[in-house]
């Protein structure tokens, strides 16, 4: 009996011996090698070909670094997914800030709607064509009168100068409504079908809605 009234250990006494030192030296067949990673054959040799862990020698794979091979491998997958993660969730802050200043820049007059700017480039597109088509009737019956090339340039020339001048000094305003009450009305009407003689809405309508100056 043990003294001190210690019951002492049960059963007969186990030795511990580390196997570590013969793991790091061993050689495994496939089958072996594949069954410790939980992986099939196919896979494992899969593995080998890319790279990812050592090729096997007729067979047979260092088993130490194999193991780790493969446990950096799967690492470096975790840490991928991680940044994909986080470059989504910056993507999407990123995202949130364009459109918040966007709205800042609407609100100052600094960004204008899309709708307005395509009538009011229809506008001067319109206003460019009229004033130009004016110059051959105002100048055509002075030409009749002429000989000579020159002559006709010197009338042609100031005419066609003003003309220019009018199309840049030109002043375009929109007064069309904003594309929301055409909605808002659209809405409360219940979106029944349109009258007769009704117009759709659209850049030419739009057009129609600007004054030149």
């Amino acid at each position: 009996m043990p003294e001190n009234g210690d019951s002492g250990p049960i059963g007969p006494e186990v030795q511990i011996t580390s196997h570590a030192a013969p793991f790091f030296t061993a050689m495994w067949p496939a089958s072996d090698m594949a069954a410790l990673l939980d992986l099939t054959p196919r896979a494992l040799s899969l593995l080998a070909a890319k790279g990812i862990i050592p090729k096997a020698r007729g067979g047979i794979y260092p088993a130490a670094a194999t193991v780790r091979a493969y446990l950096v491998y799967l690492r470096e997958r975790a840490n991928v997914g991680d940044t994909s993660f986080t470059a989504q969730r910056t993507r999407l802050t990123r995202s949130r800030a364009d459109i918040a200043e966007m709205e800042h820049s609407r609100l100052l007059g600094e960004l204008l709607p899309a709708n307005e700017v395509l009538a009011a480039r229809t506008a001067v597109y319109s206003a460019i064509k009229q004033r130009l088509l004016s110059i051959p009737s105002k100048c055509a019956p002075r030409l009749l009168m002429l000989r000579t090339a020159n002559e006709a340039k010197r009338v042609l020339e100031p005419e066609i100068h003003e003309a220019l001048e009018d199309i840049a000094n030109a002043t375009i305003e929109t007064i069309a409504p904003p594309a929301d009450t055409h909605q808002a009305d659209v809405q409360r009407d219940g979106g029944g079908e349109r009258g007769e003689g009704a117009q759709d809405d659209g850049p030419a309508a739009d057009a129609d809605d600007l004054a030149v100056e």
